[in-house]
């Protein structure tokens, strides 16, 4: 994914050590995880990066989702979208490979 100048190197090379919350982790306030990415990572309505409506040639801040490490419930949380398998093949979006690992 790349990532604009403003994004701080040491926020992406550190580990994220996960949240505390019991809910669905949608508070940018409380949510260490969304702390840690500067705000919601995705859309509630259809799971797309915020960051990329309007489409953008790059991400401006981190995005860190809930993991293992989180005491948040998988089958609830909305910020794990990319951990959870995509249940409808119609969602699959393709894309420019050439911008792949950069």
């Amino acid at each position: 994914m790349p990532y604009g100048q403003s994004v701080q190197t040491e926020l992406l090379n550190s580990p994220n050590p996960g949240c505390n919350c019991e809910g669905i982790c949608d508070d940018p306030g409380v949510c260490a995880c969304l702390i840690r990415s500067l705000g919601c990572n995705y859309d509630p309505t259809d799971n797309s990066l915020l960051q990329l409506k309007p489409r953008q040639p790059v991400i401006f801040r981190p995005v860190y989702e809930c993991n293992s490490r989180c005491s948040c419930r998988k089958e609830t949380c909305c910020n794990r979208v990319v951990q959870s398998r995509c249940h409808d093949p119609s969602a699959l979006i393709p894309i420019d490979a050439g911008d792949k690992g950069r």
